[in-house]
């Protein structure tokens, strides 16, 4: 004879009971996106949470998004870094170019003066546009700050492949520019 099969808050499937995460941990990440994802009007009187898996990792990847987003700094490099990508596909300048003060051409004349054997358009994603000196070594929270432009300077920016890159992380040896 199986267990009877319980319903997920979220998704609202009937499933197994081995497809569900601790209590505890259910409860903390429901009442954290009660929290950062609905209006303080519309919280629900306290009830068992039962969360599947599945529903718990959509969840907490939208927390951690809203979290990391509250940061000004975050925000500004999220926004400028999605705005160089979607001009670089598309080829239109847009909105960050007068943040930084270059243009789209400028940049990738820039990064084409810096390929590595490999590197081309065509195969832009498995290598990326890198920081030489890492994002998180410049304290800025408005496009005003000086430290603004020189994070996102030309001087800063390099072509490198992803793997390299992934294993840089945040380190900076200050000779290498």
């Amino acid at each position: 004879m199986s267990p009877p099969k319980i319903e997920c808050m979220r998704c609202k499937e009937r499933k197994d009971p081995r497809c569900f995460c601790s209590p505890w941990l259910a409860i903390r990440c429901w009442a954290e996106a009660n929290t950062y994802l609905t209006p303080p009007n519309e919280h629900k009187p306290s009830q068992p949470v039962v969360l599947c898996r599945s529903c718990l990792r959509i969840l907490d990847k939208k927390i951690t998004k809203k979290r990391y987003n509250r940061k000004p700094k975050n925000k500004l490099c999220n926004n400028v870094r999605t705005g160089i990508r979607k001009s670089l596909r598309t080829g239109k300048p847009g909105l960050w170019e007068q943040r930084v003060g270059y243009t789209i051409a400028e940049l990738r004349r820039h990064l084409e003066s810096l390929f590595k054997p490999g590197m081309t358009w065509q195969n832009y994603g498995l290598w990326h546009i890198d920081h030489r000196r890492p994002i998180a070594m410049f304290y800025f929270t408005t496009i005003e700050d000086p430290a603004f432009r020189e994070c996102w300077a030309l001087d800063n920016l390099q072509p490198l492949w992803a793997s390299d890159n992934w294993a840089k992380k945040k380190s900076y040896e200050s000779g290498n520019w």
